[in-house]
């Protein structure tokens, strides 16, 4: 199997003999409750906490030595908050992880230009990033992340505060490039309404892994969540349930589209 993340014995706070691999070109949810480890997780994965030889990332091993090479391998995307930005422009926060990366400026522009296009944001390019909207700077924290076309995306409770239209817009460019092997997503939540698509799920609890499988077939355990801390979303469980009848053909986030199906 093509593992392109790796953790092996990972022995810090709560985390004792910790193991896990995530697959190449995959898209994996690990889900869990507050207090499940997963905040702990993303920095570990991230190189903001020191445990050598513990983490590999595409064949890179994560220490002292090798951590800007470990790290030019992956990209991460948090809550925005108030910390979020560097710089007072759109142009000049995209423009700096790639200039610091030794593009030249006409080649940073080129890349700035096409990557806002893709997500129709091109109109922002010369706006104050003060003046944006939640929703619009969260997009463009996705587009920074995604700017040095890292092997791996880590996502931290980062859907959250899109609106639904965009989360369905960036959840379905993500998926595209997992389709076409372009990258790796690993999107840690506590929303179970995000986990559907997901070709693999991370159950975590008290700083271990509790379960790992098909979304679809775990879903349908619901005491394997609820003692975890977590509950599945009443659509996602009649949705399940009634496919398990074949009354519908796939999980329903919405009523009227779940009744428009059954009645068509």
């Amino acid at each position: 199997m093509d593992y392109i993340i790796e953790i092996n014995n990972l022995n810090y706070l709560d985390f004792k003999d910790f193991n896990l691999k995530i697959k190449k070109h995959s898209y994996t949810s690990i889900v869990g409750s507050i207090k499940s480890g997963k905040t702990t997780l993303v920095k570990v994965l991230s190189g903001l906490i020191q445990t050598n030889n513990v983490c590999k990332c595409n064949d890179i091993v994560l220490d002292k030595d090798n951590i800007f090479n470990y790290l030019k391998n992956i990209g991460v995307i948090s809550c925005v908050n108030k910390n979020s930005f560097l710089f007072k422009t759109v142009r000049e926060e995209l423009s700096y992880p790639l200039l610091n990366l030794g593009y030249p400026q006409f080649i940073v522009n080129k890349i700035i230009n096409d990557k806002l296009k893709e997500f129709n944001m091109l109109s922002i390019i010369d706006k104050k990033i003060d003046i944006l909207n939640t929703n619009t700077k969260q997009k463009l924290l996705f587009i920074i992340a995604l700017l040095h076309k890292p092997k791996v995306l880590i996502i931290d409770e980062a859907f959250m505060l899109l609106n639904d239209k965009d989360e369905r817009v960036i959840f379905n460019y993500l998926r595209k490039m997992v389709n076409d092997k372009k990258i790796t997503v690993i999107n840690f939540t506590k929303d179970l309404n995000e986990v559907i698509n997901s070709d693999n799920l991370v159950l975590l609890d008290k700083f271990s892994v509790k379960k790992i499988g098909v979304p679809m077939e775990l879903l349908i355990d619901d005491q394997l969540f609820y003692d975890c801390g977590l509950e599945i979303p009443f659509m996602v469980d009649l949705s399940i349930k009634l496919k398990m009848y074949n009354l519908v053909d796939k999980v329903y986030l919405n009523m009227e589209d779940m009744v428009n199906e059954i009645w068509k």
